[in-house]
């Protein structure tokens, strides 16, 4: 019976994001199977708009003030048009929030953010920029965890409001290497089964966790859901993470590798591994449940795979050998395992397995 899992097109690397501007963040995935885009929710474009000189009056000194976290001055400008709160006052259509919260990660811009929020309605927090990304979105990319909770406070509903592309906070987060962010974000996301999360952006989240070294939360997430880590997509991310088992002993390799292929002698998985072997476990447990020609296909890898794989320094070896070469000579130094693996002097349950 085949296995459930989760079909995840590659990931187009050939597009990555290097080093965006916070408020312009395009998230570098491939076409998702998801519903088609809603149009931003822009804030009001009024003051852009309007006349150069009311902008000037007006739109640049409450840019400045938001940046600088300069409340008293903000306030002022506030007092005489509340309105303004739900302007746009850039060009990429940021509110003043938007600036204040991928500003620096200060206890001056949190005050700022509390006093600038407590004159918002909630819904004002939901406005986007241009790239659709609200407050929260840009706050998380930036990795300001603090920033975050406050937004939260005023409106929950924004953790689940995706941004540019489609793409959730945590997501985000993740894409630009902020642990902590990930951290806070995936403990309050209700192992994500709330609403926005579905089987696409799950697995992309997995896969970018994974490439960021958040070996904890990938466990958790596959813990949670096996069917994303069926499919072999995560098996190859590790595969070009031979650090990641840095630390590793060969003969706790030698268990994982003799239990998780089913050889003859058939010891337990290790006890005590790291965070990214215990990974591993438990992705092949997953896989090693599926028919041979299935387990065959995903250690060879799509076409699509193949075809970005040949522009690494693989020298063109065979795809279906990659992920256990490399697992196995660039952090166990096991050749002589992998060859009798690959000559099929090992049986897998009951029969012999020949990749």
């Amino acid at each position: 019976m085949k296995q459930p899992g989760v079909h995840l097109d590659p990931i187009d690397e050939d597009n990555t994001v290097t080093q965006p501007q916070k408020d312009e963040i395009i998230v570098p995935v491939a076409s998702l199977a998801l519903p088609t885009p809603r149009q931003p929710n822009l804030p009001l474009p009024n003051l852009l708009n309007g006349s150069r000189e009311d902008y000037i009056k007006v739109g640049i000194p409450l840019y400045e003030a938001s940046i600088k976290g300069d409340w008293k001055t903000a306030k002022a400008i506030l007092d005489g048009k509340p309105e303004l709160v739900r302007y746009s006052i850039t060009e990429n259509h940021e509110t003043a929030l938007h600036i204040a919260a991928s500003a620096d990660k200060t206890k001056r811009m949190q005050d700022f953010v509390k006093n600038l929020i407590a004159e918002m309605r909630k819904e004002d927090l939901e406005l986007q920029n241009n790239s659709s990304n609200t407050a929260l979105c840009l706050a998380a990319a930036a990795g300001n965890v603090e920033m975050v909770k406050i937004l939260l406070k005023k409106n929950p509903a924004l953790l689940i409001i995706p941004g540019s592309q489609q793409m959730m906070p945590l997501y985000m987060a993740a894409l630009f290497g902020e642990h902590a962010m990930v951290e806070y974000l995936y403990n309050i996301s209700k192992e994500l089964r709330d609403d926005g999360w579905n089987p696409q952006n799950r697995g992309w989240l997995l896969l970018k966790v994974v490439e960021a070294d958040l070996f904890g939360i990938a466990i958790r997430i596959v813990k949670g859901r096996p069917e994303l880590g069926s499919n072999g997509n995560v098996l190859g991310v590790l595969a070009k993470k031979p650090d990641a088992f840095h630390g590793t002993t060969s003969n706790i390799f030698m268990k994982f590798i003799s239990w998780a292929f089913a050889l003859c002698s058939k010891p337990g998985p290790p006890s005590k591994d790291k965070e990214a072997l215990q990974l591993l476990r438990i992705i092949w447990e997953n896989i090693a449940k599926k028919p041979k020609k299935e387990i065959d296909d995903i250690i060879r890898g799509s076409p699509e795979t193949i075809k970005k794989n040949d522009r690494l320094p693989y020298n063109k070896e065979d795809q279906k050998l990659h992920l256990l070469k490399l697992i196995s000579e660039n952090i166990a130094k096991m050749p002589a395992e992998i060859q009798k693996l690959t000559a099929g002097e090992n049986c897998y349950g009951s029969k012999r397995w020949r990749l």
